[in-house]
Order: structure tokens, then C-alpha cells, then sequence
């Protein structure tokens, strides 16, 4: 599991900020903005600390009953403080839950709505399901509220879904970035055998309309490689209208290099 530790310890708390005030903090121009410090103090400036957004929550099943009463809150909205109770629980939320909260969230969300090697970055599962139930917009909403109100950075995804992110295409894909076992099959098999006639079928399957012979061996391999990237662009471009919120994405396109590090598995072990 690689999430980094915590972003926000070095910022105020959005419980912290004066609640006359809808952004607590000037916010940094866009120009302005040097490091990731500079993009996270940017983004806890946009949240509305004059209103709250509750949720209480068990811990039995909490990504999944996360998601859903994220999603099903209609009172208020994330863009507004986090305040997290737990069932069965006493206290009240200082910082401590939220923070708590977001970290589960944000491992679990990894393991649930995402698959790829830890430590290498994930992609989006190809889950139909869960698109339509638009699980990959709450998790964009969760990794920017997390980035935001001091929850951990959300780096757990591949360079190419970054980039595709910014820029909706997918010129940086790899065949490292294959994991379907039947499509990472069928890409050795074309590294390894001259004659390819054996997996004709599979490989027009992939969208490849160019001779299947060895001299087209890069072209057939690009073919399956953006094949299995281009099934999960629907959930990514979900994601990328999760992570509309406070204007990140705006922020990340201007900022690409700074705001890499906050994303992208392995970049840095920690945030500073």
C-alpha cells in the first residue's frame, strides 16, 4: 500500500479557520505556486469553513458504506469543512477523525476501485458497476478533499492515468502498464513467436487492422497496449470530475510538474 504521510500537517486545519470567512486563506495565484506547500495551502483556501459536511460513519465495511453516504449526502457539500463522527462512538471530529477517516478511505479506495502492482502506481479497474455508480467521481471528490483537509496524498496512480488526466490522451502508455493477465499474455506471446497467425483473433480483438506479421511486432504490441489503457479512460475521466472540486484540476493543469508528486505512485516517498 502506498499512500504518503500525512500533507496537511504543516498547514491549519480547516476546523482551525476563522468561520466568517467562506476560504479562511488568501488563496495563491496560480502563478504564484513553487511547490506542492503552495498547491495544498492553495486548495485548504477554497474550502467553506462557514459550513460543514457530515458524515457519521461505522467502521464495519467503511469503504464501501463510505462511498455510498458520500455520495448520498445531499445536505451539504465537500467543498464545505469534513467532520467525520463513527457510530457507536463518542468525541468530536478536531481534525483527528477526518484525518483518520481520509487515510482509510484513501487505502481502501486503492484496493477497491483501482489494481496494478503496489508500489508501481494502479489504474482504474474496468468495472461498468461501479462507473454507473459513480464511485470513481467520489473517489476523485475524497483524493482532493483529502489533499485539501490534511489527509494523506492520494499516489497511487500509473504516469500514464496522470497524464491522461491533463491531457486525454495516451501517448505515455508502457507495456509495464499492462496488467489484464490475458492481454499481458498475449503481449509476450507476440515478443516471443515469428509466426503470429496462432493469435490472429486476438489481436484484431485489440482494435489492430495493420498486417499481423513480425515486422509489425511494435505496432501490434502499441495496439493491445492502448487497447486495455483505452478501457479504462470512462472511469478516469469520472475520476477527473471528482477532482473538479475546489478547482483542483484547474490547479494540476497549470501545475503539472508540482502536482505529480501528490498523484503519481512513487515519485517521492513523502510529501514536503
Amino acid at each position: 500500500m502506498l499512500v504518503s504521510g500525512d500533507v496537511g500537517s504543516h498547514l491549519d486545519s480547516p476546523a482551525s479557520y476563522d468561520s466568517a470567512s467562506p476560504v479562511g486563506l488568501q488563496p495563491l495565484q496560480n502563478e504564484e505556486m513553487s511547490c506542492e506547500e503552495d498547491v495544498l495551502r492553495w486548495l485548504a483556501a477554497q474550502v467553506d469553513a462557514s459550513k460543514e459536511f457530515c458524515l457519521c460513519v461505522s467502521r464495519t465495511n467503511l469503504i464501501e458504506r463510505g462511498l455510498m453516504l458520500w455520495q448520498r449526502q445531499k445536505h451539504s457539500s465537500p467543498q464545505n469543512v469534513l467532520k467525520v463522527t463513527f457510530m457507536g462512538e463518542a468525541g468530536v471530529d478536531t481534525g483527528a477523525l477526518r484525518k483518520e477517516f481520509l487515510t482509510e478511505m484513501i487505502a481502501g479506495i486503492e484496493t477497491r476501485l483501482f489494481e496494478g502492482e503496489d508500489g508501481k502506481g494502479k489504474m482504474p479497474k474496468y468495472s461498468i458497476n461501479d462507473l454507473d455508480n459513480g464511485l470513481f467521481r467520489a473517489a476523485g471528490e475524497i483524493f482532493a478533499v483529502s489533499l485539501a483537509q490534511g489527509g494523506p496524498a492520494p499516489k497511487i496512480l500509473q504516469e500514464w492515468c496522470y497524464d491522461f488526466l491533463l491531457t486525454g490522451n495516451l501517448e505515455t502508455v508502457d507495456v509495464k502498464d499492462v496488467h489484464d493477465q490475458e492481454l499481458s499474455s498475449l503481449i509476450q506471446m507476440v515478443e516471443e513467436v515469428e509466426d503470429l497467425s496462432s493469435c490472429t483473433e486476438q489481436i484484431i480483438n485489440c482494435g489492430y487492422t495493420g498486417p499481423i506479421n513480425k515486422d509489425n511486432k511494435d505496432k501490434i504490441k502499441r495496439a493491445i497496449m492502448l487497447h486495455s489503457a483505452a478501457r479504462r479512460t470512462l472511469m478516469l475521466r469520472q475520476l477527473r470530475e471528482g477532482l473538479q472540486l475546489y478547482g483542483l484540476m484547474g490547479v494540476m493543469e497549470k501545475n503539472r510538474q508540482l502536482c505529480r508528486d501528490l498523484f503519481v505512485a512513487g515519485n517521492s516517498d513523502e510529501v514536503n
